[in-house]
This record gives C-alpha cells, sequence and structure tokens, in this order.
C-alpha cells in the first residue's frame, strides 16, 4: 500500500503537487487502535460464514465466534464476563426479538464496541 507524503503537501506520487494542505501541516498524528477480539451475533449462517473468512485472512483480529443473541455474547449462559471481545458485529434483527437500542447498551456498558449490522433487514 502506498504511503501519504510525509510533507503535509497532500501530493500524491505520479500526480503533480498543489498547494500545501495547512490543515494537514498542523493535524497530530494519530494512532488507530487495533482491535484484538471480534464476535458475530446473528442468527444467519451465511453471515457468520463470511465474516469467519474474512477474519481469518487478518492476523491483528481473533474471532471469538458467533452467537445468536446478546444474551448468550454477554455471559448469559454461563462465560465469564471477561471472555467478551473488544468488538461484536450485532444484526439489528435478531430472532428473539430483543430491542436494537438495548442490545447495543447492554454491551457498550461492558466496555464493549459495538458495529450494527442490518443484515435481513429489507426497505419499506
Amino acid at each position: 500500500m502506498t504511503q501519504p507524503p510525509t510533507d503535509g503537501g497532500g501530493s500524491v506520487a505520479g500526480v503533480a503537487p498543489h498547494h500545501p494542505n495547512p490543515i494537514a501541516q498542523q493535524a497530530p498524528a494519530c494512532e488507530v487502535p487495533q482491535v484484538g477480539t471480534v464476535a458475530l451475533i446473528d442468527d444467519h449462517d451465511v453471515i457468520a460464514l463470511g465474516v469467519t473468512t474474512m477474519l481469518a485472512m487478518t492476523a491483528s483480529l481473533h474471532f471469538r465466534g458467533g452467537y445468536p443473541s446478546v444474551a448468550q455474547a454477554a455471559g448469559g449462559d454461563g462465560r465469564d464476563e471477561d471472555r467478551l471481545p473488544d468488538v461484536v458485529l450485532l444484526d439489528l434483527r435478531l430472532p428473539d426479538n430483543s430491542d436494537p437500542s438495548r442490545n447495543a447498551r447492554t454491551l457498550r456498558t461492558r466496555g464493549v464496541a459495538v458495529i450494527a449490522t442490518p443484515a435481513g433487514m429489507t426497505p419499506t
């Protein structure tokens, strides 16, 4: 992957440079946090297969597995709470008809980042 120039000029290799970008020159460098563990809460097998396949190609991410409900993922089945993942991919429509806002809030209050996935939803 080609890295952007460090001079803050906003030029790209092979393209004539333009006026320097003062915002890029002033912006502090920031680090992207590394995600360690990911889990999926979804009832669609094809989604689970796709996520498993994609995460298997990424050395920095560990897939903790798929769960059919937030209760099971959050320890409702006797698992230790310290085994919660760093990030959960959360289907907004689960077969238990649980409230999507409550599901996200339950996970977030336990320190889990939530990415909502509208799998199975149809436009109205």
